[in-house]
């Protein structure tokens, strides 16, 4: 597998790039043996892979990214669960706007802004079976992170109702995508049913 992918003349903004592009094509052997994929499966999810990361967060350098990993300084005058009494910690932004408002939803990490919160223990265990570590912050492990989450789906719900996506027009990557971000199998089944309907009448009309 051979990956292009052209410079930007950002810095940062390239070291993650080829990080992360590094990661999928190193460890490919290695997570195509534990997740049980063909060289070509395993090369159509590591360039969805790659357009995931542009897309959430430029790999780590959008403004939104950056907006939502800033720190800010909270003091607490009276105690509370996070910091104690009279005592001043930063605290994540992202963090901050939850308790405010009451969010109780795992929060977005990483260049992928992945909820690892929401994690299956499945999923967590495929995470230990190919090395991904805690550190959200490395493209390299974030790469891993998520062409293990896309072969999971891939595998577990895509491949099962590869029919329903095919007569809802999506493709392979249009799906996982549609699925990576939380979308609802049933919700296509409901939009493919009102299609078929529609054309239905529209033919015996």
């Amino acid at each position: 597998m051979f990956i292009t992918a052209n410079t930007s003349g950002n810095k940062e903004y390239d070291v993650n790039v080829n990080s992360f592009k590094s990661s999928l094509e190193t460890n490919k052997e290695n997570i195509q043996k534990q997740l049980g994929l063909s060289s070509a499966e395993y090369n159509s999810l590591a360039m969805l892979a790659m357009g995931i990361a542009q897309q959430e967060s430029k790999f780590g350098t959008s403004k939104k990214y950056k907006t939502k990993q800033a720190s800010i300084p909270i003091h607490a005058p009276i105690s509370i669960k996070q910091l104690g009494p009279g005592r001043t910690a930063f605290v994540p932004l992202q963090s901050v706007v939850k308790l405010v408002t009451g969010d109780q939803s795992a929060k977005s990490e990483g260049i992928a802004q992945i909820k690892y919160g929401d994690d299956s223990d499945e999923i967590r265990n495929i995470y230990s079976n190919i090395g991904v570590t805690d550190d959200h912050t490395d493209a390299g492990n974030e790469a891993k992170s998520v062409i293990a989450r896309l072969a999971h789906i891939y595998k577990n719900q895509y491949l099962g109702d590869k029919r329903l996506y095919d007569a809802a027009g999506m493709s392979m990557e249009e799906a996982l995508a549609y699925l990576y971000n939380g979308g609802k199998r049933d919700l296509i089944a409901s939009n493919v049913g009102n299609v078929r309907n529609a054309t239905k009448l529209a033919t015996t009309s």
